[in-house]
C-alpha cells in the first residue's frame, strides 16, 4: 500500500493536486481494520431498547446495536462503524482524526473517501420552473451542503426536512443547501420537494454515458457515494470537510472560518 497518493483533477474550474491519506491515516486504518471488537462477559455501561454501549479496557467506547451494526470510538480519536450481515461482518467505515475517512470492504479493500480534498465540479439544472443551472464553482467563498437523495429512499425523506430546518436557519450567514437527486425522474423529484415543502435547490445529477441515472449517475461516481442519504459540507476553499453525517455543528464550524 502507498503511503502517498497523487490525485489531479479538474475542481472549480482549476486543475488541483491532492495528497492521498497520510502515513498516520494509513497507520490507523491497518491498525483498527482486523481488530475483533468484542465485548465477551462485560456488563454494558448502558442498555437501550436496541443497542448496548460497552467500555473496553483500553477506554475504547462500543455501541452495539440489535441488528449487529458496531460504532466504535477509540482513544485515539478514531471512529469505526462496523456493518454485518448475517453474522459476517461486510464492511467497517473510518473517520480518522486528520478528518479523512475510508471504508474498508471485507476487511481487505480500502477505498478512501473525499474528506480533506478538494470538491468535484459540477453544472447542473435545478428542478424548477426556470430550469437555471447551479455551477459549483460560483460558490467558491461560501460554505456549501450537499445532500444526495431520491423519492424511493426512505432515509432520505425523513432526513431532507432537517435538511431544509438547517437551510432556513443558516442561509442568512452564507449557507448555502443543494440536494441533487439521483433518480433522473423529475415528476417523482417535484412530488417529493412538494411533499416535504423544500425550499432550496434541487439539483437532477446527470445520467452517465447510457443515459442511466441511480448509481450510474455522473455525481455518483465523482462523489464516491456508496449509498444514499448521503451529505458533504464543502468550505469556503472548496475543501470538503465532512461526508455522510453533517450536523449543525460541523455547519457552524464552517460558517466561523
Amino acid at each position: 500500500m502507498k503511503t502517498l497518493i497523487l490525485i489531479v483533477l479538474v475542481s472549480f474550474g482549476t486543475v488541483a493536486a491532492f495528497a492521498g491519506p497520510t502515513a498516520a491515516d494509513i497507520a490507523y486504518v491497518n491498525k483498527y481494520k482486523d481488530v475483533a471488537f468484542a465485548a465477551g462477559d462485560m456488563k454494558p455501561l448502558k442498555v437501550w431498547s436496541d443497542q448496548k454501549l460497552y467500555q473496553l479496557p483500553d477506554a475504547t467506547l462500543m455501541w452495539v446495536f440489535a441488528n449487529g451494526y458496531t460504532v466504535v470510538e477509540t482513544p485515539e480519536k478514531v471512529s469505526v462503524r462496523i456493518t454485518s450481515e448475517g453474522g459476517k461482518e461486510i464492511s467497517r467505515a473510518f473517520e480518522l482524526p486528520s478528518g479523512r475517512t475510508c471504508t474498508v470492504e471485507n476487511r481487505e479493500r480500502v477505498v478512501w473517501g473525499l474528506a480533506q480534498e478538494s470538491a468535484p465540479d459540477f453544472t447542473l439544472r435545478v428542478l424548477d420552473a426556470n430550469s437555471r443551472s447551479i455551477h459549483l464553482a460560483d460558490f467558491r467563498g461560501r460554505v456549501v451542503l450537499l445532500d444526495f437523495w431520491a423519492s424511493w429512499c426512505q432515509p432520505c425523506m425523513k432526513r431532507l426536512p432537517d435538511t431544509e430546518a438547517l437551510y432556513q436557519k443558516l442561509k442568512g450567514r452564507g449557507l448555502a443547501v443543494f440536494g441533487i437527486n439521483i433518480e433522473g425522474d423529475k415528476s417523482r423529484a417535484e412530488g417529493a420537494v412538494k411533499s416535504l415543502g423544500l425550499t432550496f435547490p434541487v439539483l437532477m445529477s446527470e445520467p452517465d454515458e447510457q443515459g442511466k441515472f441511480n448509481w450510474t449517475s455522473r455525481q455518483i461516481t465523482d462523489y464516491r457515494i456508496n449509498a444514499i442519504p448521503d451529505m458533504f459540507l464543502i468550505d469556503k476553499q472548496g475543501v470538503i470537510q465532512k461526508t455522510g453525517e453533517v450536523e449543525e455543528e460541523d455547519v457552524e464550524k464552517c460558517l466561523s472560518q
